[in-house]
């Protein structure tokens, strides 16, 4: 069995060889009519045609390799801070960004939007940050140390407890 797998080989190298020195068949046999259509093989004049399939036969190599396919982007991370399930990515339980519109101080169960797209709900039963009137004020909301989320203006003094809405 041995002796036969050796035969075959050396029968099969010449074939090999002579496969590698033919040249490919020329490009235009390898399409039907709609493909050259399509590819614009069948706009090439006779001379250009010629030019191609020499190429294709002298210079495999030369042919770029495959551009690999670009990494894919990570997927955003959802942005969970202030809901159940935590954000795997922060590092830093933490928000701030700022108040869109007039801010006049923060009523029981009222809703704040920030810039970043989140919406924040007071869970405070008195009104906080009572007499303040500010234009598009900062905010940091930060983890409390029982739990819970403070919100804090960062001109101004005072927390107020909040939850996350959106």
């Amino acid at each position: 069995m041995r002796h036969f797998a050796i035969a075959l080989l050396l029968l099969a190298a010449p074939l090999a060889a002579q496969a590698a020195d033919t040249p490919p068949p020329a490009i235009e046999t390898r399409m039907d009519d709609a493909t050259k259509q399509r590819t614009g093989i069948a706009r090439l004049t006779p001379e250009e045609l010629a030019a191609l399939n020499a190429w294709l036969a002298t210079e495999p190599a030369a042919m770029p390799a495959p551009a690999a396919a670009p990494a894919p982007a990570p997927a955003p991370v959802a942005d969970r801070i202030g809901f159940n399930t935590p954000d795997p990515e922060a590092e830093e339980p933490r928000v701030e960004s700022r108040i869109v519109g007039t801010f006049r101080g923060l009523a029981p169960r009222a809703q704040i939007r920030l810039e970043n797209g989140q919406v924040w709900r007071s869970v405070d039963s008195t009104a906080v940050f009572r007499g303040i009137t500010a234009e598009s004020p900062a905010v940091e909301i930060t983890k409390g140390t029982f739990g819970g989320w403070r919100l804090r203006l960062t001109d101004y003094r005072g927390m107020a407890k909040v939850e996350r809405v959106r």
